[in-house]
């Protein structure tokens, strides 16, 4: 019997450990790009899956960003608050974040020369946390205006957009191979986070000044597929574009 009960804590506490260094998605981000914005799971249950990550909030009424085990939502009316727990997502990808490999730049990059160096560095048939933190000389963020049924496709939603200069903060995201477009697209999905942690949101470009890049791999994928009477108002046969 004592064993036994020393074989059941062995295999419980390795499976933590394993679930522990995967990429945790609530849904499929395809599915919100073609218009189901209605929550799946709550930020209560994605937190047991990871204290890093972004995600997109019922209606797409905001966007999430969680550093260090607090999340955080902004919305288009400009308000930025701690996120409640009970708050519903329609898709979050977490992890619990551990950095592997550590990279510094000193020069300024653009969005698309930070996906280059990235490119170099990376695995590229890879699944990885990505958390940048530093100085920016210009970045560039949006979040949608709320959402009501019946729900557009994401590419008709009204969005405000904020471009902050010589901002401190973090730049929260993942990395997908291009096949699996479907569960993170693109293959760089990045948040933005100021470091005053009082506005943030789904990354459109940036100019970087001197940051550190943490890159954090997983070795598994969990994702939880929402209810698939919930999902007739979209096609998700269509090709992506």
């Amino acid at each position: 019997m004592t064993r036994l009960l020393i074989l059941f804590i062995f295999l419980y506490c390795y499976s933590i450990a394993i679930a522990q260094d995967a990429i945790y998605y609530a849904s499929l981000n395809r599915t919100v790009r073609l218009g189901h914005y209605d929550g799946v799971k709550t930020l209560k249950e994605i937190k047991q899956h990871g204290n890093f990550g972004l995600g997109s909030i019922d209606h797409i009424a905001g966007e999430l960003v969680m550093v260090n085990d607090t999340a955080y939502q902004f919305s288009a009316d400009g308000k930025a608050k701690v996120m409640d727990p009970q708050t519903t997502l329609p898709f979050a990808a977490v992890k619990f974040f551990k950095a592997e490999k550590i990279y510094e730049l000193d020069k300024p990059y653009t969005l698309k020369e930070l996906q280059s160096f990235l490119d170099s560095v990376l695995y590229k048939n890879s699944f990885a946390a990505v958390r940048i933190t530093g100085q920016f000389n210009t970045i560039e963020y949006f979040c949608y205006q709320p959402q009501q049924k019946p729900y557009r496709p994401i590419e008709q939603a009204g969005k405000k957009v904020i471009v902050n200069s010589n901002t401190a903060g973090t730049m929260v995201g993942f990395h997908s191979p291009r096949s699996a477009e479907v569960i993170n697209s693109p293959e760089y999905h990045f948040h933005f986070l100021t470091a005053q942690r009082n506005s943030g949101g789904h990354v459109q470009d940036c100019q970087l000044r001197k940051v550190r890049i943490e890159i954090d791999y997983a070795d598994q994928l969990i994702i939880a597929l929402p209810d698939p009477a919930s999902l007739t108002d979209i096609d998700l046969q269509q090709p992506l574009k």
